[in-house]
Parts: C-alpha cells; sequence; structure tokens
C-alpha cells in the first residue's frame, strides 16, 4: 500500500478512483491501494461456510457491544490498537484451546490436569467418556485458576476421553486423549 502525502492528487479523497481505493486510518494517514479483484468464479462450500461464519461473528459482536456488559468485557480484553467489536469478532472466530494434557494411572484411579486458554475467558470445562455402553461427562474435580483443570476417575477402567473447553460465545474446543499402558496419547481436534 502506498502512503499518501499533503503533496498529492489523492489527498483528501477517499473512497473508489478508478482501479484504486484511497484509505485513512484511524491515525489519520492515508494509504491508496489497488482495488481487490473478484475471483470470477464461483466460491467454494469452505468459503459459503466461513462467510457465513463470519456473519455470525459481526451479529455476535453487535450484539455484545450493545450491552454494558459486554462492551466492558471486550474493552478488557483488546489488543493494542484493536477496537472492542474486534475484539468479539475474534473471540467468536477462535475457540477455546486445550495447550496441556498430563495423564497418569495410579491402581485403580485415572488422574487427568488440561490447561485450558482463550482469547479471552475460558467459562467451562469437562470430560466425556464411555463407561458401559453410555457416554459420561464429568466436571472438573478442583479448578486451579482460569486455566488449569482436574479430574480423578475411580474404578473405571478407560481407554479413551475427551476434554471438552467452552468458552463466552459458546465455541468449544476438543481434545481427545487415549489411555494406553505404558504412554498417553492425545490426538488434537476441533
Amino acid at each position: 500500500m502506498a502512503k499518501v502525502t499533503e503533496d498529492s492528487p489523492f489527498y483528501g479523497i477517499t473512497g473508489k478512483v478508478g482501479d484504486y481505493v484511497v484509505k485513512k486510518r484511524k491515525n489519520g494517514t492515508t494509504y491508496l491501494a489497488s482495488r481487490p479483484k473478484n475471483g470470477g468464479g464461483t466460491r467454494s462450500e469452505n468459503q459459503k461456510v466461513n462467510e457465513e461464519r463470519f456473519a455470525l461473528a459481526v451479529d455476535y459482536a453487535i450484539n455484545e457491544l450493545r450491552r454494558p456488559m459486554g462492551q466492558l468485557h471486550y474493552e478488557a480484553y483488546k489488543k493494542d490498537a484493536q477496537s472492542a467489536y474486534h475484539a468479539a469478532i475474534r473471540d467468536f472466530m477462535c475457540g477455546p484451546t486445550v495447550e496441556h494434557v498430563e495423564v497418569a494411572r495410579e491402581g485403580n484411579r485415572l488422574r487427568v490436569i488440561a490447561e485450558v486458554t482463550d482469547d479471552t475467558q475460558v467459562v467451562g470445562c469437562c470430560i466425556s467418556y464411555e463407561w458401559e455402553g453410555e457416554t459420561v461427562y464429568a466436571d472438573p474435580e478442583i479448578m486451579e485458576g482460569w486455566d488449569m483443570y482436574f479430574w480423578e476417575i475411580v474404578d473405571r477402567d478407560i481407554d479413551e476421553l475427551t476434554i471438552h473447553a467452552i468458552d463466552q460465545p459458546v465455541n468449544v474446543g476438543d481434545v481427545l486423549v487415549k489411555v494406553k499402558e505404558e504412554r498417553i496419547e492425545v490426538v488434537r481436534y476441533e
């Protein structure tokens, strides 16, 4: 992008000019860029899904910032020169992440510790596993701070569990953990 100076014929103009777009930034600097070129082809299914998801993120941000608590929440989590609006969109688009998992088997006990992070705030975490043909969900026994969760499973010989982390706009980050006799295998998926 070219920077527009006061002696440029584009100085003071914004919008489309021929094949160029003149943009003003928050800090007052004006830039000249070539117009984006439309691919001309049809969009793929993934592009359509992402476009719909982004539209939902924009709706979420607008509605959250109308609420005084939502405005305060995203004002607190915005980064650098980012607006609260963009922080809310980023939060909607990016779910929580299970960063670190430790699993230890001690006799008939299985101990699971998970570190979960998010752009803004993790609001919940649980695990699920299959036991006698049914899916069992378990809330953490102990929560240390905002990002450490602890479970202890007794008298259940399970070989696979999933850690589910949830953030404020109800994004879910899942991690599948396979528990073997000798080692633990963490399989990441969203």
